[in-house]
């Protein structure tokens, strides 16, 4: 008898053992533990593929994790947010941001993360060109306190991002207008597009004008040669004129220039 109640006790203490351990694992996990959790499920979803819903995320949320928690490899839960599809990433943000009580502390968290390099430099190296251009859009004040975006602009061009995100992330990062104008075919807003600009050349001779023909910026380029007429005969160290450049490019339809016999009638752009 003794020994069945002995059995008996120690069996409904190992119930009780297991239900402190399922308890641990839903709504009884710590900050350092959901955290840890969080970053997991998004970590799995941004480079495996494994999706998690977004209940399943609220719910390590809502147990106080914090998008700054890092994995083994140093990567924030906001680094693996903001390589998401897009649709999926503004989902979290908002779970995030929505969660009752936390509202502004959560929103103050989330700044001041869009704010860190590592989070943009994540979103440009993983994520897509989309996802950027939301986070320029939503976050422009914060990313304007990164120091230097070089790095950034120098990855997002080898990506083959271009047109406006590019160039907002060019602007950003202040970047030298010639710079911005060769690795994007655009001037910074409110610099204009003058003589001293296009006539500026690289380490290869190429000028302004045959980066507008690179990138193929019609109207950009109609207007640089009002103010050039001679940038059609412009060589690089190839011998390349911006009617090859644009021809390379595959920009024929949109830049490729015909200098008319009476030049009283200026440059004609073939559509």
């Amino acid at each position: 008898m003794v020994k069945g109640g002995q059995h008996q006790k120690a069996k409904t203490k190992g119930a009780g053992g297991n239900a402190k351990r399922k308890k641990s694992t839903g709504a009884g996990l710590d900050r350092v533990a959901a955290g840890k959790q969080l970053n997991n499920a998004l970590m799995r979803w941004s480079a495996l593929g494994t999706k998690a819903t977004i209940p399943q995320l609220r719910k390590y949320m809502e147990c106080g994790a914090q998008l700054s928690v890092t994995d083994l490899e140093g990567n924030t839960t906001m680094q693996h947010i903001v390589c998401l599809p897009r649709k999926n990433m503004i989902s979290v943000l908002n779970a995030f941001l929505a969660i009752r009580g936390c509202e502004e502390p959560n929103r103050r968290h989330v700044c001041a993360l869009m704010a860190e390099e590592r989070t943009i430099t994540s979103a440009v190296s993983r994520g897509s060109e989309a996802n950027v251009l939301y986070l320029l859009d939503t976050f422009g004040d914060e990313l304007r306190q990164i120091k230097e975006l070089g790095p950034v602009v120098d990855m997002a061009s080898k990506r083959g991002f271009r047109g406006e995100v590019l160039s907002r992330l060019m602007e950003l990062g202040e970047c030298d207008p010639f710079e911005l104008l060769s690795k994007a075919g655009r001037v910074p807003s409110g610099v204009p597009l003058d003589l001293a600009l296009l006539t500026t050349t690289d380490e290869y001779e190429r000028s302004g004008v045959h980066f507008l023909a690179i990138h193929g910026m019609r109207e950009e380029l109609q207007r640089a040669l009002v103010l050039w007429p001679g940038a059609v005969h412009e060589e690089d160290n190839k011998s390349r004129t911006p009617l090859h450049s644009a021809a390379i490019w595959g920009h024929v339809r949109c830049a490729l220039l015909h200098w008319w016999e009476r030049r009283e009638r200026g440059p004609v752009l073939f559509t």
